[in-house]
């Protein structure tokens, strides 16, 4: 708990950068999710975070990987956006 507080104040205070994430790099990322962080118990999203370096509570929170599939597609693919730069503390 402590650790998740420590890491949300860091990734809070992260310089804000463009992020745009493509349907091939996104389908790319998926398949590589199933056959590795996904049988790893990693969710979705929080995977997500991690590979495109962004920071998106809302998305971490979810837990069905349908719906962050859904979130993900409507808030990232193809779209232009800002976010804070993912600082992960075991990187």
């Amino acid at each position: 708990m402590v650790f998740e507080s420590i890491k949300q104040l860091l990734n809070g205070s992260a310089p804000m950068r463009d992020v745009h994430v493509t349907l091939r790099d996104y389908e790319q990322f998926k398949r590589d999710f199933i056959l590795g962080a996904g049988l790893k118990g990693k969710t979705l999203g929080n995977a997500f975070c991690q590979e495109f370096k962004v920071v998106d509570y809302i998305l971490a929170s979810i837990r069905d990987s349908d719906k962050a599939d859904s979130y993900i597609r409507m808030t990232y693919i193809d779209q232009d956006r800002r976010a804070h730069e993912y600082y992960d503390l075991l990187n």
